[in-house]
């Protein structure tokens, strides 16, 4: 890389207009304590998921129950999507994912190679 191609892709990165993000690779946890490595709500989970993609195996363990307001969606990232040994695995651990309204409360837009296991899943929609 030339030196004046280094400068400009630096200073893209460090204002903000060329974001670096690595795809998702390793343990995560949803409802854990503050850190890289945890997601405080399912919904950031599933932004930062549909943002960066796999680029590896990822576990994600649920530590505590959630309620939404509308649909988790996980999409199929079109640079760095789930295949073969590049697997989603939600450990639910018995706890609920919790959805206030009339419709699915995981939805798994396209997306391969996802394994749930223990999850738990309630709707609560009373129509008035």
């Amino acid at each position: 890389m030339t030196l004046r191609r280094f400068i400009l892709f630096s200073i893209l990165v460090i204002t903000g207009f060329l974001p670096l993000r690595g795809q998702l690779s390793g343990i995560y946890t949803i409802g854990g304590s503050p850190g890289t490595r945890n997601f405080s709500s399912w919904s950031v989970f599933a932004d930062t998921w549909n943002k960066q993609g796999v680029a590896n195996q990822v576990t994600v363990r649920v530590l505590k129950n959630d309620t939404i307001n509308s649909a988790i969606q996980l999409y199929q990232h079109s640079t760095s999507p789930t295949q073969k040994g590049r697997e989603l695995t939600i450990l639910g651990n018995g706890f609920h994912l919790v959805g206030n309204f009339k419709r699915e409360v995981l939805h798994l837009n396209g997306i391969d190679h996802v394994h749930l296991k223990k999850p738990r899943y309630r709707e609560q929609f009373y129509p008035k």
